[in-house]
């Protein structure tokens, strides 16, 4: 990561120094070419206007007109006629005065082209300037400038000393800033790294932090938010297991003692045989009954989220109580209901069965024979609230605070009827009311049984809650 970072800043870097050292330079030079090339044609522009009028040139007609003008004191100028012939040179030495000058720029000056060249070279610009000298409109002869500018030469230079020291400056700062940069992400990437690692490696639930507000803190966010997932389907599955093997144990333990009892025995009647087969099916419907639960429990625990719609409390109600009945008749209860009509609330319909099943069958089974059940349902204030009332022998005080624990059961204060309870149905009720927003509470009846209350948020028949 840190090799690709560099390899990256190490291309910036050079884009960089290309810009600054090359496109700067050359609009400067571009500049000062195009300054002096004004400056030179509009002198020589002068010149060859002032001499124009004369048929024919001399030196004294150009020095007469070189009186009138002010030439730059840098400056060579050279005129020359029709023949290339110098008839004046501004310099003395080495003066090319009476020869004749056979330059290129002379030949297409005499050609009627104005002609300009410069180039940058020994830290000075050297420029050349010829145009024709014409008298009605026929060649008179040639102005010819040159200079050697070393004042601008400087300047140039000196512009790209100054370019090539903001290069290595701004190298540098970005070779800090690149170096403490990729020492951050690695440091951050490492932190992600050794969070997947440690989850690798076990156990779940392993978060990471990372500052920032950039896509690697919303990786990291998404990476812990899995973790916890994980985490939590883990917990899931180990509870599962601990709770199936706890609660299967005892049932498969009855089942192989009865078993073994009926293989031992070489002589066992046949009424016996049966009884012993009846206790093996019990025993087998009671397992059925325990994986039933913990599967709907298991359920329960690992749902995000539950697609709830509008129930009509009553009618579940009213569903349940014919269900229960053949089981309060064969133990001597009464069952009484008092339901309110078309009470309605956010629910799924099914989780709505089994919580009033699971609480109307408890409160049958672990009750007195000529005993009574008695459901009310009704509204108050913004609250839907359901009561299950018994007259049985109530739960202690000290064990109502876990009685919607998994498998908690008050063995010691109640007498059960039939077949055994599981100890996971009052759990699948309270993860149900509390999946709807409800609450559930336990106490007790005016009658000195057990009452639970339900409470959940009233939806009215339109679908929205009551305020």
């Amino acid at each position: 990561m840190r090799a690709k970072i560099f390899a990256l800043f190490l291309a910036l870097a050079l884009v960089l120094v290309l810009i600054i050292n090359i496109f700067p330079l050359q609009f400067s030079q571009n500049m000062i070419v195009e300054t002096t090339r004004e400056q030179m044609l509009n002198n020589a522009t002068f010149l060859a206007s002032a001499l124009a009028p004369h048929s024919t040139l001399t030196r004294e007609k150009v020095l007469l007109t070189l009186e009138m003008a002010e030439p730059n004191p840098n400056t060579r100028l050279v005129v020359c006629d029709t023949s290339a012939r110098v008839i004046y040179d501004s310099i003395s030495t080495d003066s090319v005065s009476d020869k004749y000058l056979l330059l290129p720029e002379i030949g297409q000056a005499l050609r009627a082209k104005d002609v300009f060249f410069c180039e940058y070279r020994d830290q000075a610009f050297h420029s050349r300037l010829a145009i024709p000298i014409q008298y009605n409109s026929e060649p008179l002869g040639v102005v010819y400038l040159s200079q050697i500018d070393e004042a601008q030469g400087k300047v140039l230079e000196s512009l790209r000393v100054q370019m090539r020291n903001i290069s290595i400056l701004i190298c540098a700062i970005l070779f800090i800033l690149v170096f403490f940069f990729s020492s951050h992400l690695s440091k951050r990437f490492a932190v992600l790294l050794s969070g997947i690692r440690a989850m690798q490696d076990g156990p779940y639930g392993k978060t990471v932090a990372i500052s920032g507000k950039d896509e690697l803190r919303v990786i990291a966010d998404e990476f812990n938010q899995l973790s916890k997932r994980l985490e939590d389907t883990e917990a899931l599955r180990q509870t599962f297991v601990s709770d199936a093997s706890h609660e299967l144990r005892t049932p498969l333990s009855a089942v192989r003692l009865l078993v073994d009892s009926i293989l031992q025995s070489e002589q066992m009647d046949a009424e016996t045989m049966r009884e012993f087969m009846v206790d093996i099916g019990d025993e087998i419907d009671r397992l059925t009954r325990i994986a039933e639960k913990l599967l709907m429990l298991t359920k329960l625990d690992g749902a995000k989220s539950l697609k709830l719609v509008p129930v009509n409390l009553t009618d579940v109600a009213k569903r349940v109580l014919e269900a229960l009945v053949p089981l309060a008749e064969d133990a001597n209860i009464t069952l009484k209901s008092d339901l309110t009509e078309n009470l309605f609330l956010s629910a799924d319909k099914d989780g709505v069965y089994q919580i009033i099943f699971n609480l109307a069958e408890n409160a049958i089974k672990y009750n007195r024979a000529g005993g009574f059940v008695h459901l009310m349902l009704f509204s108050r204030e913004d609250q839907v609230v359901l009561l299950v009332d018994d007259d049985g022998i109530g739960i202690p005080e000290e064990h109502r605070a876990h009685i919607f624990e998994r498998f908690y059961r008050v063995d010691k204060s109640r007498t059960r009827n039939g077949k055994g309870g599981t100890g996971l149905g009052l759990s699948i009720a309270y993860k149900n009311v509390t999946s709807y927003g409800g609450t559930i509470e336990v106490g007790s009846s005016p009658s000195g049984g057990t009452r639970f209350t339900v409470s959940f948020p009233l939806l009215s028949e339109g679908g929205e809650l009551h305020a």
